[in-house]
């Protein structure tokens, strides 16, 4: 290849590089909490879109609180799902062992066995409420660093 053709191809790479830039989005928040924009790719998209830029990363800011508030709320129902699910299971199995225990006394499990398992789903509920407290600072955590992301956005660019 020769030099002009080499030239022509890195100036069509660099207009299709820039036009790719200037349509994209990063689809996450790519601003630190000081206004600062992170990553060389980013800020090219910033110098190439100008305020278009900002108005999606407020967007995006805003989209990642409410998906960080909202964490409790998702969790919490995916638990009410397997739960109905464990529930309806242990119904069955529950009907299915007194059968069992009708016919063969001498499986049932004893009254210490039966505590032990009471005290293991307590256990289990206990351990749960951990994560949900766990869960919930995490998430509050990262509202507050996004509030201030946004915050810096708005005082930057008003």
């Amino acid at each position: 290849m020769d030099k002009q053709s080499s030239l022509i191809l890195i100036g069509l790479v660099a207009i299709f590089s820039s036009v790719y830039f200037y349509i994209s989005t990063p689809d996450k928040v790519v601003v630190d909490q000081f206004g600062k924009v992170n990553g060389v790719i980013n800020k090219y998209r910033e110098l190439l879109q100008g305020e278009k830029f900002w108005i999606d990363q407020i967007k995006e800011v805003k989209s990642a609180i409410s998906w960080h508030s909202n964490a409790r709320d998702r969790s919490e129902q995916i638990h009410q799902i397997f739960q109905k699910s464990d529930d309806r299971n242990e119904l069955k199995n529950k009907k299915n062992m007194e059968l069992l225990y009708e016919k063969y006394p001498e499986y049932r499990p004893s009254i210490e066995a039966q505590l032990a398992e009471q005290l293991r789903r307590q256990a289990d509920e206990l351990e749960r409420q951990d994560q949900m407290a766990q869960l919930d600072r995490i998430s509050q955590k990262k509202v507050h660093e996004l509030r201030r992301v946004l915050t810096a956005i708005n005082s930057l660019h008003d």
